[in-house]
């Protein structure tokens, strides 16, 4: 799974394929093994791993907030003042960063107001509307899960890109600034081919991005983006292609991609001939993006410059 996706398979840990976005479960389902403790300063708290559950419990929140069923006209201020609250949160666990001094001094000014809004929102009803049910699937965090940084089930990065003292913030429209692009965080890895509503319901809970496997095609993706109302430009579409596809395929079959990433085979003239092929496409603006997949770390710099 590439990078980019790494939060949208943190953030679909509840996953459901039916009306419900899984922001919300996957927030309290995260609340629930963090310590009371943590929010008083309390004993039994993991300091070191309180950052990455309470980042991916906010991303989360602030994601099944954004997502929500547009209620009554007169509810509009509130929601808007519920959004002001979280973001206020959400700013102050950006600011403390991965410090534990930090956040046994401040956390405990914000960890009731935090824990008042997760018991609002259990109550909630978060939907996105009513539709067909989705082919996208993701799986649920192992029930045996363990953090690197000390106990917080399931939870292993918190949302936290290789930035010095900053947290990543994901809301619907994030982006990730990566050279001269800005890539959409929400994302879906795609195993096989899904129909024209199931691409409508992933862009109606907010996915951005889209990574095709070699099993996957566009089919149905632009007729899918008019049904949705979202512009093109917000979203990135990925493809993984083989190399004896990709030295066959015309531009037609590449018309809905944004990128390919070439899926190596055993033979490297083949290959090699494939990545030729992408790079041609790359400086024709065919593509934004070209890759490698299924290949080794070690490998990569070689093939490359060979």
């Amino acid at each position: 799974m590439p990078p980019l996706f790494a939060a949208a398979a943190a953030l679909a840990a509840a996953a459901s394929a039916g009306a419900e976005p899984p922001f919300r479960a996957a927030a309290l389902w995260a609340a629930e093994r963090i310590p009371d403790s943590c929010d008083v300063r309390g004993t039994g708290c993991d300091w070191l791993a309180l950052p990455s559950a309470w980042r991916y419990v906010w991303n989360n929140l602030r994601l099944a907030h954004q997502l929500a069923r547009p209620g009554p006209e007169n509810m509009e201020p509130e929601r808007l003042r519920v959004e002001e609250s979280l973001g206020q949160i959400h700013r102050w666990i950006d600011r403390l960063g991965d410090d534990p001094g930090l956040w046994y001094s401040n956390w405990h000014r914000l960890g009731t107001v935090a824990r008042a809004h997760l018991n609002r929102t259990r109550t909630a009803s978060i939907r996105a509307g009513a539709g067909a049910r989705s082919s996208f699937v993701a799986s649920a965090p192992p029930a045996d899960a363990h953090a690197h940084a000390g106990g917080v089930p399931g939870l292993t990065s918190g949302l936290r890109f290789p930035a010095v003292g900053r947290s990543l913030m994901v809301t619907q429209n994030s982006r990730l600034p990566v050279g001269p692009l800005e890539l959409p965080l929400l994302g879906l890895v795609v195993e096989k081919d899904v129909d024209e509503t199931s691409f409508v319901r992933a862009l109606q809970l907010g996915v951005r991005a889209f990574y095709l496997s070699a099993s996957a095609s566009a089919l149905g993706f632009s007729d899918a983006l008019l049904r949705s109302g979202v512009e093109r430009r917000a979203v990135l579409v990925l493809g993984e292609r083989p190399s004896e596809v990709l030295l066959e395929a015309d531009l037609e079959e590449l018309r809905d991609l944004d990128g390919v990433a070439l899926r190596v085979s055993n033979e490297e003239d083949l290959d090699r001939r494939a990545w030729t092929r992408l790079e041609e496409h790359l400086s024709k603006e065919h593509l934004r993006l070209i890759g490698l997949a299924e290949m080794h770390p070690d490998r990569v710099q070689d093939f490359l410059s060979g």
